[in-house]
C-alpha cells in the first residue's frame, strides 16, 4: 500500500513553487527550504519530492527520516546521512578530523582519548564542504523535530559554514510560525537564501482529488465534505476515516457529525485498536525501538515474523527495507505505543535490553523498565555514558550520568558524587550550564563538609553559568582539607577569576602554588596548566621567572597526552614574543599552534589563536591579514563563544578596522566588545577594547574623544599589577591627545614614566614612541630645536623596532617639526615617506593626516627627476648591492614596496637596469 502521506501533492501549488525555487537556488550557492506544520499535513510527502527532484538532477542527497526512539542515540542522525558517502570523503580530511568522525560514526574504536565534540563538528562540515566541491549536496532531514541532538548541533556548525557552496538544506519538521528557525539558518544563511513554508489545511476540492486518486473508496460529495470538517483539511486524519468507513468501522448518519474524537491520536487509535494481538505486540516493540529489524522485533516479541510482518505491511502501516521495519507514518508508531499498558511497555523495554547489543541503547531501555533507585541499571547508565563521551557525544553523556547519578541509591555517596561531577562536566562541554548547575545542586542536598563537597562545589563554579562563581570557589578550598590534587584543581579557577578582575600579582602566586600542589600530587596535567599561565602572568608584571616558568611547562608536555593548542607553553611563548615586538619569532610560535588547532579541528582554540594574530599582523604592517583573524575570531565566538570570547575577539576586529580606517565597523566592534567585558566582569579585555577605540579618535584627530575613552587607563592597568608595555601600548595615543587640547603636564608626566620604563626594560617600542611623545611635548610648548633632537632619537630607535604604522607616525611628527624650522623640502620629504608607509599598509585615516600635513607645506614640489627620501634609500640599497628581501627587511617596508618604488627610481633616472642605477647614483654623488 502507498505510504498515506504520498498522496497529499495535491492542492500544494505555493509549496511546489517553494521546492522550485529551492533547487534553483542551490545551483548559486546555499539555500534552505523548512517544511513545517502539524502532524499529517502532508511534509513528507512534499520533503520526498524535493528529494526526488534534487537526485534527479544530478544532486549528491543525503538523507534521514528520524524517528521518536533516534533522538536518545548521539549521532545516529549523522551516521544515516554519512554512511553512504564517507569513504568518499574522508581522504579530504585531516588525519585527526578522520579519527573524530569514525569514531563518532561507529566506524572505529576512540584512541588514547575522546575526539573533541568540536572536532565532530568540523569533520561533519569539512566533509559536507568536500561532497560540494563537484557539484550540488542535499542535506535533507525529514521530522527534524526527533534529530538527536548531537546531529542537530554538528549540523548547526556546518550550516554556518558553508560558505559560498552550492548546499541545501531540506528539513520537515512539525511547528508553528512561533518557533525560530532550525539549525539558526536565519542566521547561518546570507538574505534571501531560506524559505521557510507553514503547511495549510487542503481545500475541500484538494482533498476530493486526494481521496478519488488514492483513498480507494469512492465518496459522494456530502460525505467528503463531513471528512474535510473531521479532519481540519489534514490529509492524513482525511484518509484514516475514509479508511475507517471504508471497512465499516464508521458508518455516517445524515445529520451527524462523525463519531471521531479530535486530533490525531484518536484518530489513529481507532484504526489500530482493531488490530489482532499477533500484530499488535510486535509493532509495539518495533516503535519502541531506534533501528527495529524483524530478527530484533521477533525476538522481543516471541512471535515468528509470518504472523505479523505481512499483515501490518498489507494494512499499510509498515515498510520493511532489508531486514529494517520503519512505520509509514510517525503517527502510527506514537499511536501503537499508546495502546499499551504503562506495564506492557516496560516489560517490552526489559526484553529489548535484553536482545540488543548496543550497550548505550541496552542502557536506555534498561532505564525505562525499572524505577529508581537501582545499582544494576545505575551501572549500566554509567558505562552507556562513557561510552557517548569516548565517541564525543558529550550532551548524550551528559543525561545519561545524570540517569545513572538519579538511579544510584542514596547510601552510595561516593558513586553519586562521582557521576554527578561527571554529567556536570559533560554538560558544560556540551554548552548546557543550568543543567551542569542543576545536577550538582541536586546532589549536594546531604553531603557535609569535606573533600567530597568540595568536589561538587568546584564542579559547579566550572559550570559557567554564574556571573560570579567566587563564593563556590572559596568555600570549595575551604572544604578541601589536605587533598593536595584537589587544593591544585580548585585554585586554577581562583586564579582565573582573580586575573579576570585584574589582580595579576593574586593570579600568578595563585597558579604557582596549584604548580607546586600538583607536582607533588602527580597531577601532570594541571601543573602544565598552571605552569603556563604563571608564566604568562609572569610575563605581564615583568617579573623574573616567567621564561623558566614556561621552559618547566614544556618540559611537561610529553607526559599530558593531549593539551589544547591555547593552553600550551609554546602559545604562551609566542605571546610574550608578540609583546616584546619579536613579530618574526612570535609568528612562528603563533602560526604553529594555529596548525596544530585546525589539524584538531578545534575552532574554539583557532577563534583564540586569532586573536593574537590579528594582533601581531597590525603591528607588522599586514592589515588585511589581520582583518581576516579577526573576522574569524569574531564569527566564531559571536555564536559559540560566551561573552569572554566575544569581547577578546571584537577587540581584535576593532584594532584592525581602526587601523583600515573603516570608523563604523570599527565602533561597532568596540561597542559590542565593551557591552560583553562589562557582563564577564573581564577588566583585562576591556582595556584592549577601550585603547582600539583611543588609537581610532587619535587616527581621525578627535582628541577629545580619544582622551575621554582613554581616561584612567593608565591607573586601571598599575592596579592590575600589568607592567609589560607591550600588552596595552595605548599610552602614546593618550599623550598626544593630551598635547592637543593642552594637557602638557599629563601628558609630560606620561611621557617620563613612558621612557623610563622602556629604559629599564631595554624596550625599543617604549623608546621610540617616548621620544616621538617627547617631541610632541617639546613642540607644543615651542621648544622646537628640542622637538627636533627628540624625533632624531626616535628614529634611531625605530631601526630596531619593526612596527611600520609607529615609524609612519613618528616620520608625520618629524615633518611637522621641520616645517615649523622652515625646511621644507626635508619636511615634505619626511610626510612623503610616511604616507608611502601608510599607504603599503592600507592604513587609509592616516594616508590622508600625512596628505593633509603635506598640503600645509609651501613652495615647490619635486621634480620628477628628483627622488624622495623612501626612493633614494631603496635605489641606495640596491645599488649597494642588497636584495629586494634585504632592502624590505632593512628599511621596514614589505618586498612589493621596494619593487613598486624601484620601479618609479628607473623612470625617473631612465635606467634600466641596478648597474646602471648605481652609475648614475656615483655620478650625482661625485
Amino acid at each position: 500500500m502507498a505510504d498515506p502521506e504520498a498522496i497529499s501533492i495535491f492542492g500544494r501549488a505555493s509549496e511546489l513553487a517553494a521546492i522550485a525555487w529551492f533547487l534553483g537556488a542551490v545551483l548559486e550557492g546555499p539555500a534552505a527550504l523548512v517544511l513545517q506544520g502539524e502532524a499529517g499535513i502532508g511534509k513528507t510527502a512534499l520533503w520526498e519530492e524535493s528529494v526526488a527532484s534534487a537526485a534527479g538532477r544530478g544532486c549528491v542527497v543525503l538523507r534521514v527520516r528520524a524517528g521518536p526512539a533516534d533522538a536518545d542515540l548521539p549521532f545516529s542522525g549523522l551516521t544515516e546521512l554519512l554512511d553512504p558517502v564517507v569513504d568518499r570523503v574522508l581522504p579530504e580530511l585531516s588525519p585527526p578530523l578522520v579519527t573524530a568522525l569514525n569514531v563518532a560514526l561507529l566506524r572505529q574504536e576512540p584512541q588514547d582519548s575522546p575526539p573533541d565534540r568540536r572536532a565532530i563538528f568540523m569533520a561533519v562540515a569539512r566533509a559536507i564542504q568536500a561532497l560540494a566541491q563537484d557539484g550540488i549536496t542535499v542535506v535533507a532531514i525529514d521530522d527534524f523535530q526527533w534529530l538527536d541532538r548531537e546531529s542537530a548541533d554538528a549540523l548547526r556548525f556546518a550550516a554556518h559554514r558553508v560558505g559560498i557552496s552550492r548546499i541545501g538544506l531540506l528539513l520537515a519538521r512539525r511547528a508553528d510560525e512561533r518557533e525560530p528557525a532550525p539549525l539558526d539558518l536565519d542566521r547561518a544563511l546570507p538574505d534571501g537564501r531560506l524559505r521557510q513554508m507553514w503547511l495549510q489545511p487542503l481545500t475541500l476540492e484538494a482533498l476530493q482529488r486526494l481521496l478519488r486518486s488514492r483513498a480507494g473508496y469512492p465518496l459522494a460529495r456530502p460525505v467528503a465534505a463531513r471528512v474535510h470538517e473531521a479532519s481540519g483539511g489534514n490529509p492524513f486524519y482525511a484518509l484514516e476515516i475514509t479508511r475507517m468507513i471504508a471497512s465499516g468501522a464508521i458508518v455516517p448518519q445524515p445529520g451527524e457529525p462523525l463519531p471521531l474524537p479530535a486530533g490525531a491520536r484518536g484518530v489513529v487509535m481507532r484504526r489500530l485498536e482493531a488490530l489482532p494481538p499477533a500484530v499488535r505486540a510486535p509493532l509495539i516493540a518495533a516503535a519502541l525501538m531506534a533501528r527495529p529489524t524483524i530478527r530484533a522485533v521477533a525476538a522481543v516479541a516471541d512471535s515468528e515474523p509470518a504472523s505479523w510482518v505481512d499483515p501490518a505491511a498489507g494494512l499499510g502501516l509498515i515498510r520493511v527495507e532489508r531486514g529494517r521495519v520503519s512505520f509509514t507514518h510517525p503517527l502510527l508508531a506514537s499511536g501503537i505505543i499508546d495502546l499499551a499498558l504503562p506495564e506492557e511497555r516496560r516489560a517490552l523495554h526489559a526484553r529489548i535490553a535484553g536482545v540488543l547489543t548496543d550497550r548505550e541503547e541496552r542502557a536506555v531501555h534498561l532505564a525505562r523498565s525499572v524505577d529508581p533507585p537501582d545499582e544494576h541499571v545505575a551501572a549500566a547508565l554509567e558505562e552507556s555514558a562513557r561510552l557517548a563521551s569516548r565517541r564525543g557525544a558529550r550532551l548524550a553523556a551528559a543525561e545519561r550520568f545524570h540517569q545513572s547519578f538519579q538511579f544510584a541509591p542514596v547510601e552510595a555517596r561516593a558513586a553519586r558524587v562521582r557521576r554527578s561531577i561527571e554529567a556536570c562536566e559533560a554538560y558544560r562541554d556540551a554548552g548546557s550550564g543550568e543543567h551542569a548547575m542543576a545536577v550538582v545542586s541536586e546532589a549536594l542536598e546531604g553531603i557535609p563538609a569535606g573533600p567530597d563537597r568540595a568536589r561538587l562545589l568546584l564542579a559547579m563554579a566550572r559550570a559557567e553559568a554564574l556571573t560570579d562563581p567566587r563564593g563556590l570557589v572559596e568555600e570549595a578550598l575551604s572544604q578541601a582539607g589536605a587533598d593536595s590534587a584537589l587544593k591544585a584543581q580548585i585554585l586554577i579557577p581562583a586564579a582565573e577569576l582573580d586575573w579576570l578582575a585584574g589582580d595579576l600579582v593574586a593570579a600568578r602566586d595563585e597558579y604557582v602554588a596549584a604548580a607546586g600542589l600538583a607536582a607533588g600530587a602527580g597531577d601532570s596535567e594541571t601543573e602544565l596548566r598552571a605552569l603556563g599561565y604563571a608564566g604568562a602572568a609572569s610575563t605581564l608584571l615583568a617579573a623574573p621567572g616567567a621564561v623558566d616558568l614556561l621552559a618547566r611547562a614544556q618540559a611537561l608536555e610529553g607526559s599530558v597526552p593531549k593539551v589544547n593548542p591555547w593552553a600550551r607553553p609554546g602559545h604562551w611563548l609566542a605571546v610574550r614574543a608578540l609583546w616584546h615586538d619579536d613579530l618574526e619569532a612570535a609568528r612562528r610560535g603563533l602560526e604553529l599552534e594555529l596548525r596544530r588547532a585546525e589539524e584538531e579541528g578545534n575552532e574554539f582554540d583557532q577563534a583564540g589563536l586569532s586573536f593574537h594574530l590579528a594582533q601581531l599582523e597590525c603591528r607588522a604592517g599586514h592589515l588585511a591579514k589581520a582583518a581576516r583573524y579577526s573576522d574569524f575570531g569574531y564569527e566564531f565566538s559571536s555564536q559559540y563563544g560566551g561573552d569572554q570570547n566575544l569581547g577578546a575577539d571584537c577587540s581584535a576586529k576593532a584594532l584592525a578596522q581602526a587601523c583600515l580606517g573603516h570608523v563604523d565597523v570599527a565602533r561597532a566592534a568596540a561597542d559590542e566588545g565593551i557591552r560583553a567585558a562589562h557582563a564577564a566582569k573581564d577588566r583585562f579585555f576591556e582595556v584592549h577594547l577601550r585603547s582600539a577605540v583611543a588609537f581610532l579618535e587619535v587616527s581621525l584627530g578627535n582628541y577629545a574623544a580619544a582622551a575621554e575613552i582613554s581616561a584612567g587607563l593608565p591607573e586601571v592597568v598599575v592596579r592590575m599589577g600589568v607592567r609589560e608595555p607591550g600588552v596595552f601600548p595605548f599610552l602614546p595615543d593618550r599623550i598626544e591627545a593630551l598635547v592637543a587640547l593642552g594637557g602638557l603636564g599629563e601628558a609630560e608626566a606620561l611621557t617620563g614614566q613612558w621612557e623610563a620604563l622602556g629604559g629599564e626594560l631595554a624596550r625599543p617600542r617604549l623608546l621610540a614612541t617616548g621620544a616621538r611623545c617627547r617631541a610632541l611635548c617639546h613642540a607644543a610648548r615651542g621648544d622646537i630645536g628640542a622637538a627636533q633632537e627628540a624625533v632624531l632619537q626616535a628614529l634611531t630607535h625605530h631601526s630596531r623596532f619593526p612596527v611600520p604604522l609607529e615609524l609612519g607616525r613618528t616620520l608625520v611628527v618629524h615633518g611637522q617639526v621641520l616645517r615649523r624650522l622652515k625646511k621644507k623640502s626635508p619636511a615634505r620629504e619626511a610626510l612623503e615617506r610616511a604616507r608611502s608607509i601608510f599607504a603599503d599598509m592600507g592604513a587609509q585615516l592616516w594616508v590622508a593626516r600625512a596628505g593633509a600635513e603635506l598640503s600645509r607645506i609651501g613652495g615647490r614640489a619635486p621634480s620628477g627627476l628628483d627622488l624622495t627620501p623612501a626612493e633614494r634609500e631603496v635605489a641606495e640599497a640596491v645599488a649597494a648591492g642588497a636584495t629586494n628581501r634585504e632592502t624590505a627587511d632593512r628599511l621596514f617596508m614589505s618586498v612589493n614596496t621596494v619593487e613598486a618604488t624601484l620601479s618609479r627610481v628607473y623612470r625617473k633616472l631612465s635606467v634600466r637596469s641596478r648597474t646602471e642605477l648605481a652609475k648614475v647614483l656615483r655620478e650625482r654623488s661625485d
